[in-house]
């Protein structure tokens, strides 16, 4: 299986990742059919404060922290994080030549 071993650059909403094969891909978020997320969400996770806050996960995804949330049986929302697979990522991501 192939995943993200690291975060070479962030480039605006473009995300430049090396993944275990060596393969230097880049994944550009903005090219991405999110529209099933809420807006507030997609608002957010485009802000570049946040978006530079991407980090990778012991299994080899990216994730942010404490950006999407769930709500509880009692209507209580329960921050959690939200992350793509890294194979979700290489999908969807382009080879770059170094």
């Amino acid at each position: 299986m192939i995943i993200v071993t690291k975060i070479e650059k962030i480039e605006k909403h473009n995300l430049f990742l090396r993944f275990s094969n060596q393969e230097l891909r880049k994944l550009n978020l903005s090219a991405l059919n999110l529209s099933m997320h809420n807006p507030e969400f997609i608002k957010n996770l485009f802000d570049i404060k946040t978006f530079k806050k991407v980090k990778v996960g012991k299994l080899g995804q990216i994730y942010w922290t404490d950006l999407a949330h769930l709500i509880d049986e009692k209507g209580k929302k329960i921050q959690c994080e939200f992350d793509f697979s890294p194979e979700f990522v290489y999908n969807h991501s382009i080879k770059i030549s170094e």
